[in-house]
C-alpha cells in the first residue's frame, strides 16, 4: 500500500514545483484565500437576520482561471411578532468553485464563477429550546456568483440554488491572502 502513496506525494510535488517555475509567465501568484462575511437574504422563507461566513482557498492555473474550495456558514433568525420566541438556522456548504477573472490591471480584477456541491441546513433554537443533534438535512446545488478583486480586497454577489432546501442570495466583502502581484 505505500505505492499509492509515493505517487500521491510525487504528484503534489510536481504540481509545485510546476506552479513556482510558471512565476515569469504569470502577474499573480497562484496561491490565495479568501476570507469574506456578508448578508444572507433566503427566498422561500422569511428571515429577518441572516449573516454568512466563508473561507475559500484558491489556486490559479492562469492568472484568469481559478479553481477553489468553499466553505461557508450562514446563519438565519427569525424572531415572531409576539413575545420573545425565535427560530435559528444555520447552514453549511462546501463547493468545489471555479472562476475567470478579466484582468483589466495589476489591482483591478472583475470575475464571475460558478460552484456546485452540498447544502446542510440544521435548525439550532425553536423558540426557547435549542434543538440541533440529528435533524440535519442535506441537498445538493449550485452557485452563480459575480464579482470584483482589488488588490487584496474583494466584493462577491452569488444565488444558490438548493434543491429541496433553503435558496439564498448573499453579498458579501472580504480580503484576500497571498495572489498577489510576482514581485
Amino acid at each position: 500500500m505505500k505505492y499509492p502513496k509515493h505517487i500521491l506525494l510525487s504528484f503534489f510535488c510536481l504540481l509545485s514545483f510546476s506552479s513556482f517555475a510558471q512565476f515569469g509567465d504569470r502577474t499573480f501568484k497562484p496561491f490565495k484565500i479568501v476570507a469574506s462575511m456578508g448578508y444572507v437574504r433566503p427566498l422561500d422563507i422569511p428571515y429577518k437576520y441572516a449573516l454568512d461566513f466563508q473561507l475559500e482557498p484558491k489556486y490559479a492555473f492562469t492568472d484568469n482561471f481559478w479553481l477553489g474550495l468553499r466553505l461557508e456558514t450562514a446563519v438565519l433568525v427569525q424572531r415572531s411578532l409576539f413575545g420573545d420566541d425565535y427560530q435559528a438556522i444555520a447552514l453549511f456548504s462546501i463547493l468545489p468553485s471555479f472562476d475567470y477573472s478579466y484582468v483589466i490591471n495589476e489591482e483591478f480584477r472583475p470575475f464571475v464563477g460558478i460552484g456546485a456541491g452540498t447544502y446542510t441546513s440544521q435548525l439550532y433554537y425553536d423558540g426557547a429550546e435549542k434543538v440541533g443533534g440529528d435533524k440535519a438535512e442535506t441537498n445538493i446545488g449550485f452557485c452563480p456568483r459575480i464579482g470584483l478583486d482589488y488588490k487584496h480586497f474583494t466584493i462577491t454577489f452569488e444565488h444558490n440554488f438548493v434543491k429541496g432546501g433553503i435558496s439564498f442570495s448573499a453579498i458579501k466583502a472580504g480580503f484576500c491572502i497571498g495572489g498577489g502581484t510576482v514581485d
